[in-house]
């Protein structure tokens, strides 16, 4: 059974590398409220998603553009 070198890429890198960079994300949220801060876990949370949105709009406009 062959894998196409473009299914074996999305594969090792899209679906593994998502995997993770979320456990790592995960993780580090997970540290900061066990060491009860709480604030920094809300920015790291919360700023994390904003700016992922944000590279997201950032490079669909880009796309648009170009």
């Amino acid at each position: 059974f062959q894998i196409s070198p473009t299914i074996r890429a999305f594969l090792l890198i899209g679906v593994l590398g998502g995997f993770t960079t979320f456990s790592s994300y995960a993780f580090e949220s997970f540290q900061l409220i066990r060491d009860a801060q709480y604030l920094r876990a809300f920015v790291n949370m919360a700023g994390q998603v904003v700016l992922g949105l944000a590279s997201f709009w950032l490079g669909y406009l880009a796309n648009r553009v170009l």
